[in-house]
């Protein structure tokens, strides 16, 4: 399976990661929208994604089953993880160059979408309900 790597803006963090198939999908809930001032559009990986650790790599417990990391310096979206271990880890999506063939797959928590945007692509929409009773335990 192809591993790519990416950085944060300040390139202080590097991060590597095996995605299977490039499939975007993208996250309409209000804490992804806050958290990057628009839909989060991320890869998902059933492997943890590689991450040079250092003092830059930031955690924040965004709810009582998720974290979000991100970059302390330049402030980079670097990943989403469910804190169970067991569900997939959505990683930013533009952090990697060189990725060909992707596909806009899925919308999440589409009820929560604004009604300000839409995305003209065809893709699978599930709502918040649907995606809370996803997440193994």
């Amino acid at each position: 399976m192809p591993e790519y790597e990416g950085n944060c803006l300040c390139k202080a963090i590097h991060l590597k990661a095996i995605i299977e198939e490039p499939k975007l999908s993208c996250c309409h809930c209000e804490t992804c929208r806050i958290w990057c001032s628009s839909p989060f559009m991320a890869f998902s990986c059933t492997q943890k994604p590689s991450v040079s650790e250092n003092e830059n790599v930031g955690k924040y417990a965004s709810s009582s089953f998720a974290e979000r990391i991100f970059c302390k310096n330049c402030g980079t979206t670097l990943y989403f993880a469910y804190t169970n271990g067991k569900n997939p880890y959505f990683i930013n999506a533009w952090l990697f160059k060189g990725i060909e063939n992707i596909t806009f797959d899925a919308q999440v928590c589409i009820d929560d979408k604004p009604d300000c945007y839409d995305f003209a692509n065809k893709t699978s929409m599930f709502t918040v309900d649907e995606v809370m009773k996803s997440i193994v335990k």
